[in-house]
């Protein structure tokens, strides 16, 4: 017969200490949330930034890139030109599907200006209602 020496152990009393830890580990928000709306904004512009230099790169190409411009390119413009419809025939479906998802990300940035303002709007309604 195996003994067990286990004390029995007080679940209540431990789900408190865990939420006790819990309450005390909780950090502050490391800024205010003015300075939050302001780098969502700062972010809005980068993505958009991001999405300028997609849609330059979803283009077809008409020129081969100047680190190709060399002898065999540069001599045969036949073979130049041969490359580049290969090129669009190619990721012709890889451009288009980058062009629908910067196009759906250009529309997620502007939802998210729009509740960024609306959100700012509330606040300050809030404040001005709080004031009075």
């Amino acid at each position: 017969m195996i003994v067990a020496n286990n004390p029995t152990i007080d679940t209540e009393a431990l789900e408190r200490a865990v939420d006790a830890e819990l309450a005390a580990a909780r950090p502050e928000p490391p800024f205010p949330l003015r300075l939050g709306m302001l780098g969502i904004q700062i972010t809005d512009n980068a993505i958009l930034h991001a999405l300028d230099l997609a849609d330059e790169v979803s283009l077809p190409r008409t020129a081969l890139p100047a680190r190709l411009n060399r002898f065999p390119w540069k001599s045969f413009s036949f073979l130049a030109r041969f490359i580049l419809k290969l090129d669009n025939v190619l990721f012709f479906r890889q451009r288009l599907a980058m062009r629908q998802l910067t196009a759906a990300m250009r529309i997620q940035v502007e939802v998210n200006r729009t509740l960024v303002e609306q959100v700012t709007d509330l606040r300050r309604r809030l404040g001005e209602g709080e004031s009075r």
